[in-house]
């Protein structure tokens, strides 16, 4: 019987098997799965350039795996500012000084899948910059001249005067130049008196006028720019040279102090010191000469409250009873500065430099009651109220001519001259520390173009005002020389 049941189930076994063979080779193949599409590959961003009102800023190229375009959007503070783009850089514009502000760069393919990378940078503060160029004047020929001097007016607008080429060729005149914060020209007037060979011009403003001295002459003109009057200094007009008037200021009363030098007559006297005084009406008070060296000059001059003149100048130091005689220059000149009353008597006196030939050009007084000189060598003093000198900077090229020098908002000093190298050099501006050391220095250059600062002045944002001379040896077609002032910020960039 076993066996009888052994037998009828083998069949079934071997049905079962043959039932799931087919089985298996009846199953569809399961379909492929989908392959998800990738989103952009990462890229980086960069920050390029921040101002105070508009920043750039670029990136790397997104690849995307499949290969796809891809576009990119800009959003900024949230806000998407630009869409669809396929260039790597953005510049944003019209933003705010000193103002934080975020954003990204959202990379997309063609299926809209994204990559994106955040960045962030705060605006600077707002500074006006710029480089203007004025005529002198209309004139057939290149001609051309020079400023020399710059003032801030009590109406916050800012005079230049120097010389310019008369216009029938006959020589040099006086020229004045006013000019508005921006930089805009608000009139420009000439003066035609002689200036000669001239290389210093001086303006200062009274209570109801501005006065400019040069060469011999004094000139009254009203807040216009009118004539008033003028006077010529009849004792500088003397046939033997070198005789000019450097510089000229006034005290709480409109008294004009006018300072220069000229030919001494005096036994072993090459040139004397003058001080001038006028009146309100340019007629002279009294006139004194100062002889203390066989060279002898007053360069700048500033009247304090007091009505007191502390006058810059230059004086011959050399001991000629140790010269060699055969030396045909054996001078040393150094800076010199005196203190008197508003009659020209002396209060005290000093003279200091090193072993430069030191012209000195400029004196100011400081927010410390203290004052620096500045001057060819070039040569950086500051000294106290009676004349000792507290530190002085002589480490400078002598090849360098520095013209003026300003207090700046840090306490510290800005200067402006030439910075003399090659064939036409650069008008340089240097930054001293309260202490005299220099922090940086930058120079301002154009092609086959001479650049002198003559005249620099602080301003009330920290940026700097330079007036400057810019001329060429040759000239093409309507070129002509021009006045060119810049407007920098605390680093003494223009651009």
């Amino acid at each position: 019987m076993k066996k009888k049941y052994l037998i009828l189930i083998i069949p079934f076994l071997l049905l079962g098997c043959s039932n799931d063979e087919n089985a298996s080779e009846s199953e569809p193949e399961p379909e492929p799965q989908p392959v998800a599409n990738l989103a952009p590959n990462d890229f980086d961003i960069n920050i390029v350039n921040v101002s105070s009102n508009d920043a750039t800023i670029n990136w790397t190229e997104a690849t995307d795996p499949e290969e796809d375009d891809v576009t990119y959007n800009i959003y900024l503070n949230g806000n998407i500012i630009s869409q669809n783009i396929s260039e790597l850089t953005y510049q944003f514009t019209e933003l705010n000084e000193l103002t934080n502000y975020s954003g990204k760069v959202v990379a997309l393919d063609s299926n809209n899948n994204e990559t994106f990378k955040t960045f962030s940078f705060t605006t600077e503060k707002y500074y006006l910059k710029f480089a203007l160029e004025y005529d002198y004047i209309d004139t057939p020929f290149t001609g051309g001249g020079q400023p020399y001097s710059m003032i801030k007016t009590s109406d916050s607008n800012y005079l230049i005067t120097g010389k310019c080429s008369n216009p029938n060729g006959s020589g040099n005149m006086f020229f004045v130049l006013k000019i508005n914060y921006e930089g805009e020209e608000l009139w420009k007037k000439f003066y035609d008196y002689p200036v000669g060979d001239s290389w210093n011009f001086n303006i200062t403003e009274s209570s109801n006028s501005y006065i400019v001295a040069s060469f011999h002459h004094v000139l009254n003109i009203d807040f216009d720019g009118n004539l008033i009057w003028a006077k010529e200094i009849n004792s500088y007009d003397i046939p033997i040279g070198p005789n000019e008037i450097n510089g000229v200021k006034t005290d709480s009363k409109n008294n004009i102090f006018v300072i220069g030098y000229r030919f001494s007559y005096e036994n072993n006297i090459e040139t004397e010191a003058v001080l001038t005084k006028l009146d309100i009406n340019g007629n002279v008070i009294f006139e004194r000469t100062y002889i203390p060296s066989p060279w002898n000059s007053f360069n700048d001059l500033i009247i304090n409250s007091s009505n007191e003149l502390i006058i810059l100048g230059s004086i011959d130091n050399a001991d000629y009873s140790t010269v060699d005689h055969n030396d045909s220059s054996p001078e040393q000149i150094d800076f010199w500065v005196l203190k008197l009353d508003n009659n020209g008597n002396e209060l005290w006196q000093n003279s200091f430099g090193d072993d430069k030939h030191d012209v000195p050009t400029q004196i100011i007084s400081t927010s410390d009651n203290k004052f620096v000189s500045v001057g060819y060598g070039p040569s950086l003093f500051k000294f106290d109220e009676i004349g000792n000198v507290i530190w002085s900077n002589t480490e400078l090229s002598a090849y360098n001519p520095t013209f003026s020098v300003a207090e700046t908002n840090d306490n510290g000093y800005v200067a402006t001259g030439i910075f003399e190298f090659g064939t036409y050099g650069a008008l340089g501006i240097s930054k001293y520390n309260n202490s005299g050391n220099l922090e940086w220095e930058k120079s301002y250059q154009e092609s086959f173009t001479h650049l002198w600062g003559k005249a620099i002045l602080s301003e009330q944002d920290g940026g700097f005002r330079i007036a400057a001379t810019k001329w060429q040896f040759y000239y093409v077609d309507d070129e002509r020389p021009k006045i060119k002032v810049y407007k920098t910020d605390p680093e003494g960039n223009y651009e």
